[in-house]
């Protein structure tokens, strides 16, 4: 099973094609809920109007939150601890 992992270098297009390869969803690693979370990926801001979760869910790909510890989400994707 493929994912691939969710940061500002990803794009909706990117998504589309990974589709064809066998990527079944996009995993995010968010700053601070994992060991060894990238900050540069970790510390985006979720915007549900994004293109990229529009190709999400056109290529029902579910969007994956790897975490250790628990969060709390606002509801402007901000990661409240």
């Amino acid at each position: 099973m493929m994912t691939l992992t969710f940061g500002p270098d990803i794009n909706a297009a990117e998504i589309e094609a990974a589709k064809t390869f066998g990527v079944v969803g996009i995993k995010w690693y968010p700053a601070g809920g994992t060991v060894n979370a990238d900050t540069k990926s970790g510390n985006i801001r979720l915007d549900p109007a994004d293109e990229r979760f529009e190709a999400m869910e056109k290529n029902d790909m579910p969007f994956l939150i790897h975490a250790q510890r628990p969060l709390i989400w606002s509801r402007n994707g901000e990661v409240v601890e």
